[in-house]
């Protein structure tokens, strides 16, 4: 994704990702109950997919999604820019 964000700045209006922070329990637990699964694994997936932990602390994916969308998109921050 990040090559291709190089590859065609032109093109490419936006760079977008799906949590900015973690699931909340209740919210893992009612998802694994609608997908019929307990497996610790899949809620361990679940409750982690954010790109903030628990604490608003930022994970390492939200260093590399910043830094890497900001070095494709030719920007000099990870921040909302007007789309012309």
């Amino acid at each position: 994704v990040f090559a291709e964000l190089r590859y065609y700045p032109e093109q490419i209006q936006a760079a977008n990702f799906f949590l900015m922070s973690e699931i909340p329990a209740d919210v893992v637990n009612a998802l694994s109950a609608r997908y019929g699964t307990a497996s610790p694994y899949f809620v361990e997936f679940l409750s982690t997919l954010g790109l903030f932990d628990h604490n608003n602390n930022p994970k390492p994916a939200w260093y590399t999604f910043a830094s890497q969308a900001a070095a494709g998109a030719r920007l000099s921050s990870c921040e909302s820019r007007p789309i012309h």
